[in-house]
C-alpha cells in the first residue's frame, strides 16, 4: 500500500461520525521507544464556548502515521473532547495520557491545522521559555523544508495558559506546536505535498535523539 493511501485510510477511523467517534472523550494511543510524543488533541470535534468546534481533519492520522513509521508514541483526541477551561480542571483520558508522557520525559509535538488562507505552510509554536530543544527542533525543520514557507513564532503562537506547550512547560516537560496547512496536510486535495510531508518529518523523528 502506498504511503498516502495509509494515511487516508488511517484518517477514515478518526472520521467516523462526521469527526464525533463513537463516544465523547475517548482517545487512541501508542507508545514507542523513541523520545517524543506527537499529540493530535483536535483529531475530533470539540466544544469550546458551548458550540462545536470542528476537528483538525488528518492531524489525527499525521501524529499515527509519524510515529509509527519513526518509532516514536502518539496520542489523538477519538470522540468529541468535553468543553474545558484550564489544565488544573481537565481530568479527562487525554490529559491523563499526556502527563504520562511527560512523566516519561517525552518531548511532546503538538500537531495542529492552519486554515486555507494561511500565509505559510508550516507554523511552529513555542511555549512560553523555549528551550534550545525546542530552538533546535524547529531550526530542524525549516531546514528540511526549504521549498516551502515555515514561521517560527508569529501567528500561532500566543502566550495561552490553555496551549498544550504551555502546559507542559508548567509540568517541567518540554514540547513545541506545529499547524499545518491544508497544502501539506490533505492527501486528496494535496497528495504529493502530504507524503513528501511524512516522509521529511519521519526522517527527521528518526535522526534527531
Amino acid at each position: 500500500m502506498k504511503l498516502i493511501e495509509e494515511y487516508a485510510r488511517m484518517e477514515m477511523k478518526f472520521a467516523r461520525h462526521f469527526y464525533n467517534g463513537d463516544m465523547p472523550d475517548r482517545i487512541r494511543q501508542h507508545a514507542g521507544r523513541g523520545r517524543y510524543l506527537l499529540a493530535a488533541p483536535h483529531s475530533s470535534n470539540r466544544m469550546i464556548d458551548g458550540r462545536p468546534r470542528g476537528a483538525d481533519r488528518y492531524t489525527g492520522a499525521m501524529a499515527q502515521m509519524l510515529a509509527t513509521k519513526a518509532g516514536q508514541s502518539w496520542l489523538a483526541a477519538d470522540g468529541v473532547i468535553s468543553e474545558w477551561t484550564a489544565w488544573e480542571n481537565r481530568h479527562d483520558r487525554f490529559r491523563k495520557a499526556l502527563d504520562a508522557g511527560l512523566d516519561l520525559h517525552q518531548f511532546v509535538i503538538d500537531l495542529r491545522a492552519a486554515p486555507q488562507d494561511a500565509k505559510a505552510d508550516i507554523f511552529i509554536g513555542f511555549s512560553p521559555r523555549p528551550s534550545e530543544a525546542a530552538m533546535g527542533l524547529a531550526e530542524a525543520i525549516g531546514d528540511a523544508f526549504p521549498d516551502f514557507r515555515v514561521v517560527a513564532g508569529g501567528r500561532f503562537n500566543p502566550p495561552s495558559p490553555q496551549t498544550i506547550r504551555s502546559y507542559i512547560q508548567s509540568r517541567g516537560g518540554d514540547g513545541i506546536q506545529l499547524n499545518v496547512a491544508p497544502t501539506l496536510r490533505d492527501p486528496e486535495e494535496h497528495p504529493d505535498a502530504a507524503e513528501l510531508l511524512i516522509t521529511r518529518l519521519t526522517e527527521l523523528l528518526k535522526t534527531r535523539p
